[in-house]
């Protein structure tokens, strides 16, 4: 199978796997959250976001074993491979037991904390689950170095296969094991295990396709200059670590702060933050396939065409992200209201959570507006190794985030925290990036808020239509929220598109041209030809 026809399909089955997970989402959540409780349901998110930072800790290494990779087989040949092999597996042993040292300690501290909203057992459990997600980490680190290696021999399908079969098995299961053994507070932990078990799966066909397959090897030595390598890798990577988790942190704050003190609406929360969640992911595959010519061009220094790529990532992205926030705020009340309705009134829950739901999710969903028509910049001041301002810039944020949340969850609860998030988004990504992506990676930012503006416009007018001739439409309608749901989606679906085939005719050709025609490619240096 060519390269190209090994990216093309790897490209289709993660689109796949995030179209399944929404899918699949929508059907489990109401279900496990019937099943489990407001309470049991907020638990588990609480205790996920105590120790979720540590999951990303071999995230933040990928890119320095690509990098490194290379480096090592032009210096030794394929020995050099192997050294690197063997340096991430050490780097990533360590870090497994720094995960496990930390989520322990996590575990123990939770049991001495006076959480007076919870009963011994809730506690109890916290601490379960918390050992738990600090296994099913300390096992994916040394899995992290073999997908890693296959990544970089450039085998994506098989990656993404494994991705897609965690995405359907793990709720499946879990569905299954709810369904057996009914409403029971002790299911929280047995759903939570499902996680760690569907990972220990895959492990062995993902290790015998690493050695059998691609011929893994590893090698190591403690050598003055393997030393020096390990001290390099680790310096270029801790800043990057540091702004991994730090955004992490950002995300789950409010969740955080909401779990110490009012753990019920931990659950709206996070309903809401789970939307936000299949937002990012689809907004961060929009561009991806930008990232390689990005970083060829930036590598050749072409800067102009860098800024060309830029404004182009920010019109594609922009295309995506303000049809679902835009689709959200048209048409998600009666979306909640069909997707939950059912599970709050079987649960004898106060319908007003519904709205609340509702309401955080079009502040969250706004909120990520400005760093998902960025992530082109993003990508380029890691590429040019600023990414210490970055770390710097997120702590920074981290600590006003955690100021800002303590106070305004405890008075205005979950729906104060989300207007926090939203304005310190805006602050950073929408005032202080733009102008650091000015000052010094001299992109175009004038292009940006005017595209920006553009799109605003066009989505807020569909928004308005679709929202007016909801309040005119749903009296007749009534309770029948699915079709409300349909109906609403498809105004603003529609004009939406108007919108942009009136004023952004000329992008949107470039994309279906370049997919269906593709009757100008780039060639290495920028130029094009028939």
């Amino acid at each position: 199978m060519t390269e190209k026809k090994e990216i093309f399909i790897a490209a289709i089955l993660n689109y796949l796997t995030i179209a399944l997970g929404v899918i699949i989402s929508f059907f489990y959540t109401p279900y496990c959250l019937s099943q489990l409780g407001d309470k049991m349901y907020g638990v588990r998110a609480f205790s996920l976001s105590l120790v979720s930072f540590l999951g990303l800790l071999s995230s933040a290494f990928s890119g320095a074993f690509l990098k490194y990779r290379a480096k090592l087989i032009k210096e030794k040949g394929p020995n050099g491979e192997s050294l690197n092999n063997g340096i991430f597996l050490v780097i990533m042993s360590f870090l497994a037991l720094i995960a496990l040292v930390v989520g322990v300690a996590i575990s123990i501290i939770v049991g001495f904390i006076p959480l007076s909203e919870y009963t011994d057992s809730e506690k109890f459990i916290i601490q379960i689950l918390i050992i738990i997600s600090t296994f099913n980490i300390l096992i994916a680190f040394p899995i992290g170095v073999f997908e890693m290696y296959i990544n970089a021999n450039r085998k994506f399908i098989f990656v993404k296969t494994i991705s897609l079969f965690t995405t359907i098995v793990t709720p499946l299961v879990s569905t299954l094991i709810l369904y057996l053994c009914g409403p029971n507070d002790n299911n929280v932990i047995w759903i939570s295990i499902v996680v760690p078990c569907v990972t220990l799966a895959y492990f062995p066909v993902t290790l015998s396709f690493a050695l059998k397959k691609l011929h893994f090897k590893s090698t190591f030595n403690r050598s003055s200059e393997t030393k020096g390598f390990i001290k390099e890798i680790t310096f270029f990577s801790i800043f990057v670590l540091l702004s991994t988790v730090f955004s992490e942190f950002i995300r789950q704050a409010n969740i955080m702060v909401l779990g110490f003190e009012h753990p019920d609406d931990v659950a709206v929360y996070s309903l809401s933050s789970t939307l936000m969640v299949y937002l990012t992911s689809l907004g961060a595959a929009t561009i991806m396939g930008l990232y390689p010519k990005l970083y060829q061009l930036d590598s050749q220094e072409q800067y102009s065409q860098v800024n060309d790529l830029f404004i182009k990532s920010v019109e594609v992205s922009s295309l995506v992200v303000f049809l679902i926030v835009g689709g959200f705020i048209a048409a998600g009340r009666p979306f909640i209201a069909a997707w939950l309705g059912d599970t709050y009134n079987v649960s004898n829950k106060n319908e007003f959570k519904l709205d609340w739901i509702y309401q955080i999710g079009c502040i969250l969903f706004c909120a990520q507006l400005f760093p998902l028509t960025s992530l082109l910049s993003i990508e380029i001041i890691k590429n040019r190794n600023k990414h210490i301002f970055q770390a710097v810039a997120l702590g920074a944020m981290l600590i006003v985030m955690f100021g800002l949340s303590i106070p305004i969850c405890n008075y205005f609860g979950p729906i104060g925290g989300a207007w926090a998030f939203f304005g310190l988004m805006v602050l950073c990504y929408g005032v202080a990036l733009p102008i650091f992506n000015l000052k010094v990676l001299h992109l175009s930012i004038s292009k940006y808020y005017l595209i920006f503006g553009e799109m605003l416009l066009i989505s807020g007018v569909s928004v308005g239509i679709a929202l007016f001739l909801d309040f005119i439409i749903s009296p007749y309608i009534g309770v029948y929220y699915w079709l409300m749901f349909l109906i609403d989606g498809s105004i603003f679906v529609v004009v939406y598109c108007l919108g942009c085939l009136i004023f952004k005719r000329k992008i949107i050709k470039s994309i279906f041209g370049s997919i269906f025609n593709k009757k100008l490619e780039v060639t290495d240096n920028g130029e094009k030809h028939e």
